[in-house]
């Protein structure tokens, strides 16, 4: 046997069809915008060449300026490299991230 329903009150069946066509709605943005923010937080990166007497330290300062943290943006350069050590060879390319 089918069920019949039978809508009772109009203005009740509105604000219930409206509540639910706006959770979809922000549903769909939040998910629409996480994924366009996860797609965008990918890293970019700069190539540097080291020159003789270069530190990661100088490095840092020279690319970030004095207004960074100078230990964070060490950091995130041995980071980037896979670097174990402080150490650099001349003419060593390492990578440099845009941002801190």
């Amino acid at each position: 046997m089918k069920k019949h329903y039978k809508i009772v009150s109009i203005p009740r069946f509105t604000v219930f069809v409206i509540t639910c066509t706006l959770i979809l709605t922000l549903t769909v943005i939040f998910a629409v915008n996480f994924f366009r923010a996860n797609a965008e937080s990918e890293p970019v990166y700069k190539n540097v060449t080291v020159q003789q007497g270069d530190s990661l330290w100088t490095i840092a300062k020279e690319q970030y300026g004095g207004g960074a943290d100078i230990r964070q943006a060490v950091y995130e350069i041995r980071h980037a490299n896979d670097l174990t050590s402080s150490s650099l060879r001349e003419g060593q390319i390492i990578r440099i991230p845009e941002s801190v």
